[in-house]
């Protein structure tokens, strides 16, 4: 469902990035890299 509906895609994206940064800059660096410039902090780091 994500993959067809922007909104929902960023969503999904930003509760991964909050809840499994590390692995979501395991499989995608250049979406982790875009959100934690937009969220301005680099929830991996505190993993």
């Amino acid at each position: 469902y994500a993959a067809e509906n922007e909104a929902e895609f960023f969503a999904v994206a930003t509760e991964v990035f909050f809840e499994r940064p590390t692995q979501l800059k395991k499989k995608a660096p250049e979406l982790y890299a875009l959100l934690t410039q937009a969220y301005g902090q680099d929830p991996a780091e505190r993993s």
